[in-house]
């Protein structure tokens, strides 16, 4: 497998013509990427995977194990999206076969490029519409601090479960029947494993045009504003305490502080991931695609893909960082194994949430 991989690389990398970004206008243009960029990239992404295997499974078992974390209805769902940035993970290996290894000529069966194409748009959506749900509550947790309560564990058990549900039927379900592997031949400027074969083209179009906008633009404006609502919100508070002179405890001081340090890293952390990607879709819901050429094409899909699994790899270190009780059950964890003996009475800075998508000041 390896030996016909790379005689494949090889040939392709020496090859002469290649084609632009269209099938109607073919000419010849430099190859997609060199050996030591795909090597580069693979490396990248191979480190980005185990850390973010490791890095999810203790942080969900730590949660998991915890019977203090676990009360929270927030780290209930934190563990629905250490699932999704797990699962994630796990697909990296297909995606750098599929975006690397495997751009030209497909060895894999079928199935293997559903999989990886229906799991990558399953856990990516999934993420998105987490990180609005805990922006959303995270608003109403410091508008209407005594109802936010209502919030039980049970809800946001229902709550992941739906999100799950909806993003397969709606989104991943979709591209399993569509993807496909397509033969290669000269000329070609599609990765061998496709999204959308051939016959689904007019149909992807209007899907695409329809889904995009729910699934992602609309959660990608709605996190945003709930980031900047949040952050003027807080620095008022700030402000008028300090107008008034209003006598303040260092702990609640403390809390505000990292508040507004966890808005700046959630949004940060989330545009870094997404923002790539969310461009280029939205070239593609307006069939701007003539824009790239495949060269350009390919370093900006591969480019975004890096940046999500970066993001993806973030998220567990901002849940220690967004509550000090995690982050102590987790170097409990780490020390000995084990979190049942890891202090309780440690408080977070933010409201029982242990989540830096909801950073709630109390």
């Amino acid at each position: 497998m390896a030996e016909v991989l790379f005689r494949n690389f090889t040939e392709f990398a020496n090859s002469p013509t290649m084609v632009t970004s269209t099938e109607k206008n073919v000419e010849p243009y430099d190859m997609i990427f060199s050996l030591w960029e795909g090597v580069l990239v693979t490396a990248i992404l191979g480190i980005l995977c185990v850390f973010g295997l490791i890095a999810n499974a203790v942080t969900f078992f730590v949660i998991c194990t915890s019977k203090t974390l676990r009360k929270s209805s927030f780290n209930i769902l934190i563990m629905s999206l250490c699932v999704s940035d797990f699962l994630s993970a796990l697909n990296s290996p297909f995606q750098m076969y599929r975006r690397i290894w495997g751009f030209l000529e497909f060895e894999l069966p079928v199935g293997f490029c559903k999989f990886t194409i229906g799991l990558g748009t399953w856990t990516m959506f999934v993420t998105v519409q987490h990180i609005l749900v805990f922006s959303v509550f995270r608003l109403l947790a410091m508008q209407f601090p005594n109802k936010i309560g209502r919030i039980t564990p049970k809800i946001a058990k229902i709550t992941a479960v739906v999100i799950w549900i909806e993003v397969f039927i709606v989104s991943a379900l979709f591209y399993i029947m569509t993807s496909s592997v397509i033969p290669y031949k000269p000329g070609r400027y599609k990765t061998a494993c496709t999204s959308v074969s051939k016959d689904w083209r007019p149909i992807a179009a209007e899907y695409t045009t329809y889904a995009l906008p729910i699934l992602l633009f609309a959660p990608f404006i709605g996190i945003l504003l709930c980031a900047i609502i949040i952050t003027y919100i807080l620095i008022k508070i700030r402000k008028r305490r300090a107008t008034q002179h209003t006598t303040n405890n260092k702990q609640k001081q403390e809390q505000e502080r990292m508040a507004l340090i966890q808005v700046t890293l959630i949004v940060l952390s989330f545009f870094i991931g997404y923002s790539v990607e969310s461009v280029y879709r939205m070239t593609k819901a307006l069939d701007l695609r003539d824009l790239f050429t495949v060269r350009t094409k390919w370093v900006t899909l591969t480019t975004a893909y890096v940046l999500l699994r970066v993001s993806e790899c973030l998220n567990p270190l901002f849940y220690n960082f967004g509550s000090s009780q995690m982050r102590e059950k987790t170097k409990q964890f780490l020390r000995t194994g084990d979190v049942s003996s890891a202090p309780n009475s440690i408080s977070s800075p933010t409201m029982k949430t242990a989540s830096p998508h909801k950073t709630t000041v109390v």
